[in-house]
């Protein structure tokens, strides 16, 4: 199940998963704007509110904080209105091609704190591998955490929740102004 939730209702619990991870890893304890709950088991991926560093509208950063297993890691990513491949329209395209592609299909924020790679079993599931780490040039951790979801409607509602999370640095967003 995926779908925006309220900051009290996405207090992670006792969780279970599939995860790789170097320490050392903190726990921030991100409050957060939108969050998936994918299946296997409880994992959660949370985004924050999304600020402006710069008050040009140009440059995004937001906190980042995956969680299961009994792992939290988190981190800010960096967005930038003008780059190429915003998150909505890599999740966009794999909701196009629901039926399937060949290969790992690659999305980074723009320092890479947040790397997502999906894959399609072209039966009935995609695979999101999701990296979180610090912005580093060699960063001296990184936590990764493995979601499946459903190729059909599911995905095509978490863009739906995506591009209106990223608001001004949605892909959508500029197309429509």
């Amino acid at each position: 199940m995926s779908g925006l939730v309220s900051p009290a209702a996405a207090a992670p619990g006792a969780v279970k998963g599939s995860w790789g991870c170097r320490p050392p890893v903190h726990n921030a304890g991100v409050e957060p704007a939108f969050v998936l709950h994918l299946p296997p088991e409880s994992g959660r991926l949370a985004f924050g509110p999304i600020d402006d560093p710069y008050g040009d509208g140009y440059v995004g950063r937001f906190e980042v904080e995956l969680t299961d297993d009994g792992l939290t890691a988190t981190t800010t990513a960096t967005i930038g209105v003008f780059a190429p491949g915003q998150l909505d329209e890599f999740l966009d395209s794999l909701a196009d091609d629901w039926r399937g592609w060949d290969g790992v299909r690659r999305w980074h924020s723009l320092n890479r704190e947040l790397v997502i790679e999906a894959t399609h079993d072209r039966t009935r599931r995609v695979v999101l591998e999701v990296t979180v780490q610090p912005d580093a040039l060699v960063p001296p951790w990184s936590a990764q955490g493995r979601f499946e979801i459903e190729p059909g409607e599911q995905l095509a509602a978490i863009v739906g929740e995506v591009a209106a999370w990223l608001g001004p640095y949605a892909t959508r967003h500029r197309s429509s102004s």
